[in-house]
């Protein structure tokens, strides 16, 4: 799952993972400046991109 939310005037992306091996959540985040719009985009990269690779 992922989510955009307003810091200031940037936007940080978070992306949660699966859990690490000490059962801890893990989580992505990205820092995007500029308009609402890029943010979403970068979101939508990332999310492809960590569904493409295997899982460990």
């Amino acid at each position: 799952m992922a989510s955009i939310t307003r810091r200031g005037d940037a936007w940080v992306i978070t992306i949660e993972l699966e859990k690490g091996s000490d059962g801890k959540r893990r989580r992505m985040t990205r820092t995007i400046r500029g308009a609402k719009r890029q943010a979403e985009e970068e979101m939508h990269r990332l999310v492809a991109q960590l569904s493409a690779e295997p899982s460990r």
